[in-house]
C-alpha cells in the first residue's frame, strides 16, 4: 500500500505486515503529543493544574497531523490524519 500525505507531500509505502512507515509531519505531530501528554502527567501527579483526558483529546484533535501507514497489501492499517491521504497505485 502506498500513500500519499498532503500535509507535508511525503510518499509512503508499507510493504509488508510489520512494515509501519510515518510521513514527516507524523513524527513532528507524535512527539509534541508526546511532551505534552508527559506535562499532563507531571502536572497530575503534583496535584498542579489537574486535567482529564479531554484536554489531550482536544490537543490530538488541533496538533495531530500527518499519517502512518502499516500492514503492507495483506493488512492495511492508516493512521492519523486520514482526511489528507492521496491513495497512490504507481511505483515510486
Amino acid at each position: 500500500m502506498k500513500i500519499k500525505c498532503l500535509n507535508c507531500n511525503d510518499i509512503i509505502e508499507s510493504k509488508h505486515v510489520h512494515d509501519f512507515v510515518t510521513c514527516k509531519c507524523y513524527k513532528a505531530s507524535e512527539a509534541l503529543y508526546g511532551a505534552f501528554r508527559d506535562v499532563l502527567a507531571a502536572n497530575r501527579s503534583k496535584g498542579i493544574n489537574p486535567t482529564d483526558s479531554a484536554a489531550l483529546d482536544a490537543f490530538y484533535e488541533v496538533v495531530f497531523k500527518g499519517v502512518a501507514l502499516d500492514g503492507g497489501d495483506e493488512y492495511t492499517k492508516i493512521i492519523g490524519d486520514v482526511k489528507t491521504v492521496e491513495f497512490l497505485n504507481e511505483s515510486i
